[in-house]
């Protein structure tokens, strides 16, 4: 039998990549190195990640990292507005 499902609600902290906001990235992930400003490795528990600039780097609720070029980012993620 066949059944529809849905993507569950999911929270999760992302930083972008810019080039030239490498120290943002090394106080969320002291193991991130700089290669120019086009490039960032970051070496994490679940693996490595390449972040080019303008990717994003996303830590879900578990503490699980992934690595998004922007137009996949936008696609799978929207901005959270809270409520102070």
């Amino acid at each position: 039998m066949k059944y529809n499902y849905q993507k569950r609600a999911y929270k999760a902290e992302a930083l972008q990549w810019s080039g030239s906001n490498f120290d943002e990235i090394a106080e969320l992930f002291p193991t991130a190195e700089e290669y120019g400003n086009e490039y960032v490795i970051i070496r994490h528990q679940y693996g490595i990640s390449t972040l080019q600039r303008g990717s994003w780097i996303v830590t879900g609720e578990n503490g699980e990292v992934k690595a998004y070029k922007d137009a996949m980012f936008k696609i799978k993620y929207e901005e959270l507005v809270c409520n102070p």
